[in-house]
C-alpha cells in the first residue's frame, strides 16, 4: 500500500530559493496576513487573528508572558499612549510622571493594543508562538536575505521551527511555511 502525501511548499536545501511565494501588504500586520492566508486563503482575516491572539496572551498571560520581548516595552509604551485617546482603547495602566510601569504592567497595555490593529505592532516570536499554539499547526520560518536567499550570516537563524509547547517535534499536526525579509522586516507566506 503506498501512501499519498498531499502537496507541500517545498524550501530548496541547496540554493534556498522558494517554490513559490505569495507576497502580503506591508501595512504593519504582514505576519498575521500571512498566518491568515496560510490557513485561509485569504489576508482578509488578519484582523481577527490578531484579536485572536491577544485575547489568548491575555487570558493565559502567566504562563505565557515571559514570550513578550521585554526590550522596547518602554519606548512603545509613550508612543502608543499617545494612540489610546485617539484610538478610544482603555489601557488598564498609565504611566505617571517619576513613576515607571512595573514590567508585567508594560506587557500587559502591549497585549491590550496589540489586539488592535490600528496600533501596527508587528508580529514577533512571541505572535508565531501563540498562533501555533492556539491553532495547533507547526510554522515554519525560513529567513531570506533581501535577495531571496536564505539567510547563511553567523547568528542568523535561517530556518526556525515552531511547534505547539505540548507537541513532540516529530506530531503530525498541520504545518504552515512563511518566509521573513531580514531586509524589509517582512513577512510573506510560502504556497
Amino acid at each position: 500500500k503506498s501512501l499519498s502525501m498531499v502537496p507541500q511548499p517545498e524550501l530548496s536545501f541547496y540554493d534556498a530559493v522558494v517554490v513559490e511565494r505569495h507576497r502580503v501588504a506591508p501595512d504593519g500586520n504582514c505576519q498575521f496576513r500571512s498566518v491568515s492566508y496560510a490557513l485561509l486563503g485569504t489576508e482578509d482575516a488578519h484582523a481577527e487573528i490578531r484579536q485572536e491572539v491577544a485575547h489568548y496572551l491575555r487570558g493565559n498571560f502567566n504562563r505565557l508572558s515571559w514570550l513578550i520581548n521585554p526590550d522596547t516595552l518602554e519606548e512603545d509604551e509613550g508612543r502608543m499612549a499617545r494612540l489610546d485617546k485617539k484610538y478610544r482603547v482603555r489601557i488598564p495602566y498609565k504611566t505617571y510622571k517619576g513613576y515607571p510601569l512595573a514590567e508585567d504592567e508594560l506587557k500587559l497595555n502591549w497585549v491590550i493594543r496589540l489586539g488592535d490593529a490600528r496600533y501596527r505592532i508587528w508580529g514577533d516570536e512571541c505572535t508565531l508562538a501563540v498562533m501555533a499554539e492556539m491553532y495547533n499547526i507547526r510554522i515554519v520560518v525560513e529567513q531570506q536575505e533581501g535577495d531571496g536567499r536564505r539567510a547563511t550570516k553567523m547568528g542568523s537563524h535561517a530556518v526556525q521551527v515552531i511547534i505547539p509547547y505540548d507537541v513532540v517535534p516529530e506530531a503530525c499536526i498541520p504545518t504552515i511555511f512563511l518566509i521573513y525579509d531580514l531586509q524589509r522586516q517582512h513577512y510573506d507566506v510560502v504556497e
